[in-house]
């Protein structure tokens, strides 16, 4: 009897730990700062890689174009995602292939880096503003809509885009990460080092954001290895006796 109490302890204690485990595996799966790109059908299926190209506006670029430090990962087929970096300063985007495709220049702000969000192409084409021979692929965000095409001046004087960062007031959304601040209590526009914990997250003002990944799930994890180990013991202990 007592070896039969102590299987169906053990089989418990198992399935509680692969429980935890898989918990932890969910929250580290999604690295903070990450956006994905919805590389669309026009592009064809000749690619091998997308590169995310991040400067700020009236900037400096974070990396060189199409460099090591810009490759995206594949997720699945045409999914593909990118951790942007924390610094608020970068704001504008760019998504290309490896065969000449790109989107023009997209604004962004931390929101959608707090939310994971994604970037699509809509179909629309725009003038590319360095070479106004050349067009380049709308695109937006899914969630965070308030950002678009950056309004700039082409090199032959056209106007093109719709976004004046100058002007975009953020917008959390509700059901997403962002959704704390919907309160008004908490602002991301600020430029300070203030930052806010929610539950295992730690947000700062400059739009970056930590996760102690998985810290609760091992901390239940831990608790559980203990109580069946004493439970064990004490079961052992007894049919000793």
């Amino acid at each position: 009897m007592v070896k039969k109490l102590s299987c169906v302890l053990l089989v418990v204690t198992m399935l509680a730990a692969m429980c935890c485990i898989a918990a932890i595996t969910t929250n580290a799966a999604v690295a903070t700062n990450t956006v994905y790109f919805q590389v669309p059908s026009s592009w064809g299926t000749g690619y091998k890689q997308i590169y995310c190209h991040v400067w700020a506006n009236g900037g400096d670029p974070y990396a060189l174009w199409q460099s090591k430090k810009e490759k995206a990962t594949k997720v699945s087929t045409g999914l593909w995602s990118y951790v942007m970096p924390s610094d608020s300063k970068y704001n504008v985007v760019i998504f290309s292939d490896d065969i000449g495709s790109q989107t023009y220049n997209l604004s962004y702000g931390p929101y959608c880096l707090l939310d994971n969000d994604t970037v699509y192409v809509t179909g629309k084409k725009i003038e590319n503003p360095e070479d106004s021979t050349k067009t380049a692929d709308e695109a937006k965000w899914k969630l965070h809509t308030e950002y678009g095409p950056l309004k700039q001046m082409t090199s032959i004087s056209n106007i093109v885009g719709d976004t004046d960062l100058t002007k975009v007031k953020p917008v959390p959304m509700a059901g997403h990460p962002s959704g704390k601040y919907l309160s008004g209590t908490s602002s991301k526009s600020s430029t300070t080092s203030k930052s806010t914990t929610t539950g295992s997250t730690t947000t700062t003002s400059d739009g970056s954001a930590t996760t102690g990944q998985g810290t609760e799930q091992i901390i239940i994890l831990a608790t559980i290895l203990v109580a069946a180990a004493g439970v064990l013991f004490l079961t052992t202990k007894k049919a000793k006796n």
